[in-house]
């Protein structure tokens, strides 16, 4: 289990916003750049909405991440989803 404050101060992935390209985008290159690593995912998510397409498509990459990775994943909500 990861200390409190990494969980809370020191995600791997932040989603802050609208869903829109951008965001996939965003959240692609972070799954990358953690695949180079032995850190589990830590996602932070705050969003008023956006695409539901965009969504659907990064919750698909977030779960294959997790399949295919074997890491464990933390999604920590910060006010609005």
């Amino acid at each position: 289990m990861l200390a409190d404050t990494t969980l809370l101060y020191q995600p791997n992935i932040r989603i802050a916003g609208n869903i829109s390209s951008g965001t996939l985008w965003d959240v692609l290159n972070a799954l990358a750049q953690i695949r180079l690593t032995n850190e589990d995912l830590v996602l932070e998510v705050m969003t008023e909405g956006g695409d539901a397409d965009t969504a659907r498509r990064i919750a698909l990459e977030i779960s294959l991440f997790i399949r295919d990775s074997g890491r464990t994943a933390y999604f920590i909500r910060k006010t609005i989803v």
